[in-house]
């Protein structure tokens, strides 16, 4: 079973909807999106709305996304890098 599929509440999660879910990565501890899709794509449109999804979330903050996958490679997720 994938890790990614049965998240649990095991870091603080910052945001939740029917697609997506915004917590902290309980390897690193920095925020990241997480799908709630087993994927290991994602579409142009998905990246442009998790982008916008990010953006008001963390509003003012500059950030970038590391898209690498180390641990667990085939559900997509993105760790959110937040700049000082």
């Amino acid at each position: 079973m994938c890790e990614l599929c049965k998240l649990e509440k095991k870091t603080d999660w910052y945001y939740e909807d029917e697609e997506f879910i915004i917590c902290d990565c309980e390897t690193c501890m920095i925020p990241m999106i997480v799908s709630k899709e087993h994927a290991d794509e994602v579409t142009r449109f998905t990246e442009s709305y998790i982008y916008g999804l990010v953006k008001g979330f963390f509003e003012g903050k500059k950030f970038h996304f590391r898209k690498e996958h180390r641990k667990i490679k085939d559900h997509w997720h993105w760790h959110i890098i937040l700049e000082k």
